[in-house]
This record gives C-alpha cells, sequence and structure tokens, in this order.
C-alpha cells in the first residue's frame, strides 16, 4: 500500500502496534484500561473527551467534584452510545502550505494539536474532506490573522456524484457510496477546484491507495477514469460512471446473487459455486 521509505510507513506501524489491554488490580480492586494509538487515532478520541470534559466543568452541579474525577466521565461519556457532542473535526492538524500543496520539505511542520508529527501524505488525504482554516503566521513566529474556512464538495455535488456512482469508483470495489470519501482528482492543495468534474467517490482502501500509496487518478469530459500505477504505467480505464456499467445487484429477495445455482467442476472433478 506505501511506497517504500514514505513518510506514511511510521504511521503505518504505529497503527498496527496500536493495542487495548484491560487487566485487574489485585490489591485495589480497580479495573485498567490502557489504550495505545497512533498519533492521529489518539488526537481524534482526545478531541471528543476533551469537548465533554469542557461540558462537565462549565455544569455548575459539578462544583466540588475533582478534576480527575470528572476526566473520567468525560472518557465514559465519549464511549457511550446516544451522547450527542458538538460537531467537531476529528482531529486537528497543523501544516505549512508548501508541504500540504508539495509535500515534505527541510523545514515541514506536519503535527497534531499537541505536536506530534504527521505524515503530509496522510494529512493531505484528510483534506480531501475537512475544514481547512488558513492562519497567517508573522515573521516573529506570532498568529492574529485567521483567513476565511474553505470547505470541500457541498450537499447538492455529493447527490449528483450518487447518482452516478453506487459505490467506490474504484472498478473492483463494492463500497457503497455513503462510506466514500469525496477525492479531488486534481488535488485541491495542488489548486484543483471543488466541481463536479474534479470530483470522485473513493472508498477509505482506494483513497488511501491514491494518496499514501502514489498511484493517480485522470479524467475526462466523459467522466472516463484512468487508474495509473505509481510508476506511471495505465492499470485501469473505465467506460464511464458505473451505474449503469456494473453487475445489477444481488437478488435481495433470495439474498443471494440471481446465477448462485450455476455450479462448474475443477479439473479434478470436484463440484464448486460460481459467484
Amino acid at each position: 500500500m506505501h511506497r517504500p521509505g514514505s513518510d506514511a510507513d511510521e504511521l503505518d506501524r504505529q497503527r498496527k502496534a496500536s493495542r487495548v489491554k484491560r487487566w485487574t488490580d489485585r490489591d485495589t480492586g480497580l479495573k485498567h484500561t490502557l489504550i495505545s494509538l497512533d498519533p492521529l487515532r489518539d488526537a481524534s478520541l482526545w478531541n471528543v473527551i476533551d469537548t465533554h470534559l469542557a461540558r462537565l466543568r462549565q455544569d455548575p452541579t459539578n462544583d466540588g467534584r475533582s478534576f480527575d474525577e470528572l476526566k473520567v466521565e468525560a472518557v465514559i461519556a465519549a464511549v457511550q452510545p446516544g451522547n450527542s457532542t458538538p460537531r467537531i473535526p476529528g482531529v486537528v492538524v497543523h501544516v505549512d502550505a508548501a508541504s500540504l500543496c508539495h509535500g515534505r520539505h527541510d523545514t515541514t511542520l506536519c503535527e497534531t494539536i499537541d505536536g506530534e508529527p504527521l505524515p503530509v501524505s496522510t494529512v493531505q488525504r484528510l483534506c480531501c474532506e475537512a475544514l481547512l482554516q488558513a492562519v497567517v503566521v508573522n515573521p516573529d513566529g506570532t498568529v492574529d490573522q485567521l483567513c476565511r474556512e474553505l470547505r470541500t464538495a457541498n450537499r447538492q455535488q455529493r447527490r449528483m456524484l450518487a447518482a452516478m456512482y453506487p459505490t467506490c469508483a474504484h472498478p473492483h470495489c463494492q463500497v457503497g457510496f455513503s462510506q466514500c470519501r469525496i477525492h479531488h482528482i486534481e488535488w485541491f492543495t495542488n489548486g484543483g477546484k471543488t466541481v463536479l468534474a474534479n470530483l470522485l467517490p473513493l472508498c477509505e482502501t482506494h483513497h488511501h491507495l491514491v494518496h499514501e500509496g502514489g498511484w493517480n487518478l485522470t479524467i475526462d469530459e466523459h467522466r472516463h477514469v484512468t487508474w495509473l500505477k505509481p510508476d506511471g504505467t495505465i492499470w485501469h480505464t473505465d467506460t464511464g460512471p458505473p451505474r449503469t456499467h456494473r453487475d445489477p445487484p444481488p437478488d435481495r429477495a433470495r439474498g443471494r446473487p440471481p446465477d448462485a445455482d450455476h455450479h462448474e467442476r475443477d479439473p479434478d472433478g470436484r463440484l464448486h459455486l460460481v459467484h
């Protein structure tokens, strides 16, 4: 999935090493839960917890309760279903414009709000569906100006894309549109516009393949999408939006594909079902 030596390799290693452990202290009877996370998911989790914590601290009925007690309550609230929280981003990232547009350089800044480093390629992928707010940093390092927030695909554009793409635009992927990210074919960070002709739904796996994996996409006026491998060779060119080109959905009445009763025999004579 990754280009060898890319800056996403370390984050990928951290994600694979993430763990959740639970045990009981025999002396106190207290239950211990240890969650070891990569910086990106840790920042996302604590963004939710901190939101609950701020709400609890503002509640006058909690006066007199210790900070540690409120923090525990915030953790429980964050994981309990049904608890509503203000709409907040999954993670806040600080990245300099040059890195976001052109990739890592000698003085790259790309980190969580707490200063944990993040791969530039991963942040570029996250920017496909994120709130981007430019912060003007003065030569002395101080900040006194925020630019307007920039959004990506709007509701109308998503509806039009959904009419053309019931699933991820990858030719062999069946992940539904509602679970896809809206990808800028010419990356937003490279000047790509948020217009329908430049947008394509990709599932998390294939979105990852394009950004961290080094694959590229092109699209023409008929929405023929060409997939290019990291070495620049053409892997596939489709014939337009898949709504009228893909196989019909499974026979839902029977809960299986229409041809589910078709069988073939292997060379050794064994009978097997063909899906």
